[in-house]
């Protein structure tokens, strides 16, 4: 039975906890478009070059690479030059770059989608996840992150997850 078994960090779910999750995505995207946020994708595979773009050689341990396609390795077999994305701040600053003509700023993104690390799996810890992110481009203004930080206590109020929650504020400007 063992060999049947997904791989370490990288769980099956039960259709309890599918429709659990299910539920969560559905209140996190009701809450994100309510508030004017809009919905992106991007690839599941960047290029290295990207993907180590921010953080350099020190991401590497993070990074599943993803080997050339057959007819490339054929052809001059050479390392691979892609890999699965860790998280969906180095994707967004990729897709931000390209589309910077196509959208109007301030420009509210949320994105709901699969990640992957490379690093052995700790206790409680996967592989392979769902990383939620919302984000607005384009403004300095500190109303975006008090926006933001409303929208996380409707998020934990909805989920039933406010009576055991603190947010806590560490902002320079507004401590000055």
């Amino acid at each position: 039975m063992k060999k049947f078994a997904p791989l370490s960090g990288m769980p099956d779910f039960l259709p309890a906890d599918t429709m659990l999750y299910n539920t969560i995505i559905n209140t996190l995207t009701s809450i994100f478009e309510k508030h004017g946020y809009v919905p992106i994708r991007t690839p599941s595979i960047e290029s290295m070059d990207v993907l180590k773009g921010k953080y350099g050689e020190e991401v590497d341990k993070l990074i599943y690479r993803v080997l050339p396609s057959v007819e490339q390795q054929m052809q001059d077999e050479k390392e691979a030059d892609r890999g699965l994305i860790y998280d969906l701040t180095v994707p967004l600053a990729r897709f931000f770059a390209t589309h910077r003509n196509e959208i109007i700023l301030p420009f509210r993104r949320y994105q709901i989608q699969n990640v992957w690390r490379g690093e052995r799996p700790q206790k409680g810890r996967y592989r392979q996840f769902t990383q939620c992110d919302f984000d607005i481009i384009g403004s300095s203004s500190i109303l975006c992150e008090v926006e933001i930080l409303l929208i996380v206590h409707e998020i934990l109020e909805k989920l039933n997850l406010s009576t055991d929650a603190s947010i806590l504020l560490n902002h320079r400007q507004i401590l000055i």
